[in-house]
């Protein structure tokens, strides 16, 4: 949601706005850095969880390039639709955010028992498991 609340603000920005501009750039910046902060370690640890022991380096190795795709890819999408209207490219992203939020809730179903207690290896560390 903190992602979707992100594009949303800034398909929102226009310039000449001064002040107003400059907030709203200090409010999504924060919002995308908690979006951050709190995806980064749970999906690695959802990943983690959820994957066999004898390929987890494969299924994690996958995880990881399915970002890569995102990031060849969303510049040449953000070029594009830039060129027709500045705010389309955030809204379309805070959509696919929205899309996606309703697909996570959909497959919590599907997350076995064992990996739905996941955290992070940093917490694992410190904590053991109860």
């Amino acid at each position: 949601m903190l992602w979707t609340l992100w594009a949303f603000l800034f398909a929102l920005l226009s310039p000449g706005r001064g002040l107003g501009v400059i907030l709203a750039l200090i409010a999504a910046t924060a919002l995308f850095t908690c979006a951050e902060l709190i995806h980064a370690p749970v999906s690695m640890a959802l990943a983690t969880a959820m994957s066999p022991t004898a390929s987890r380096g494969r299924y994690l190795a996958s995880f990881q390039y399915s970002f890569l795709v995102a990031n060849m890819l969303g510049p040449a999408l953000f070029t594009v639709l830039f060129n027709v209207f500045s705010w389309l490219p955030w809204l379309l992203l805070g959509v696919l955010n929205l899309l996606m939020l309703l697909a996570m809730r959909l497959l919590e179903r599907a997350i076995p028992e064992s990996a739905q207690g996941a955290r992070p290896a940093s917490q694992e560390l410190r904590e053991p498991a109860r």
